[in-house]
């Protein structure tokens, strides 16, 4: 058998074109000394990674004549380096989830404290000034002006404490969760959300990844308040073995990016490194006509 054809025919199907393509250059180009690192059929079957390097002899009219060289096998060595990655990366995202964690720890600590001690305090004030009523103050403006802004911060606290702790999440699970927020986001900035989860199962996804989707999509509809966005499709299943969601606006886009644009941007950078701690991707596609989806896969 030709040795050049037994060589090829035991090069791993996924390593073949590129190593080829490579050698083949070389012998066109004249280039002696090649090396490469690639998977090769043993004679029981298996494969092994070997770092071949070789030098390549041409005659007079610059026709390659001969090939001297050797293949050593690696394997051991990049399994010894693959699996040190892998504890590093294991480590790494512990290290992250760890983080995660404390900030929703964090959160609910804020919430607890603007709901119980912040919201009483300004209800108290809210019940001495209403205790004004027979007093010649009662009806002055700045009396019916501070009514008025105890109201909004009040109003504004109960917002931000949904937003820093769901508790349908906590108590409900995260479909149930979206169900709220898509009822708060129509009543508080006129946005129709229209959800699709009949394909997801939360007993089949981790509670933290859950979590995080959350988190990504109530980041995603708090943006959308000032984008001229009347409608946003939420899409989440996980069949296959996949986590998918999706966030479909119909906002109106322009082409040159403002410094909000850039804040977002900085925002996907943040979602890409989370989703890094469970092997997880994000996509982004605009068109001016469909708006933008945000397409996460796990």
């Amino acid at each position: 058998m030709n040795n050049s054809f037994w060589w090829s025919e035991n090069i791993h199907p996924e390593d073949k074109k590129r190593v080829e393509g490579k050698i083949n250059s070389y012998l066109v180009n004249g280039t002696s000394c090649w090396e490469e690192e690639y998977r090769f059929r043993c004679k029981d079957g298996s494969y092994k990674i070997v770092y071949d390097r070789s030098y390549i002899i041409f005659n007079e009219q610059n026709q390659p004549i001969r090939l001297i060289g050797a293949m050593k096998d690696i394997t051991d060595l990049r399994n010894s380096e693959r699996l040190k990655q892998e504890k590093q990366l294991e480590k790494k995202n512990k290290a992250g989830r760890d983080i995660i964690n404390s900030q929703e720890t964090e959160r609910k600590r804020i919430k607890d404290e603007l709901q119980e001690d912040v919201n009483q305090i300004l209800a108290s004030i809210k019940l001495n000034i209403n205790s004004l009523e027979k007093n010649e103050l009662a009806n002055s403006e700045s009396h019916k002006a501070s009514i008025i802004f105890l109201n909004e911060a009040i109003a504004k606290i109960r917002a931000l404490s949904k937003t820093l702790n769901s508790a349908t999440f906590d108590y409900f699970g995260l479909v149930a969760a979206i169900g709220e927020l898509s009822i708060t986001t129509d009543t508080d900035f006129g946005i129709k959300i229209k959800t699709e989860t009949d394909y997801f199962d939360e007993t089949l996804t981790d509670r933290s990844l859950q979590l995080l989707l959350f988190r990504i999509i109530q980041e995603q509809i708090t943006s959308l308040s000032n984008k001229q966005v009347t409608e946003v499709y939420i899409s989440l299943s996980n069949r296959n073995s996949l986590t998918q969601l999706k966030v479909i606006d119909n906002r109106k886009l322009i082409d040159n990016e403002t410094e909000e644009d850039k804040t977002e941007n900085e925002s996907f950078s943040d979602i890409r490194s989370k989703l890094e701690m469970y092997k997880g991707n994000l996509y982004i596609t605009s068109s001016i006509l469909e708006g933008r989806e945000l397409k996460v896969v796990i």
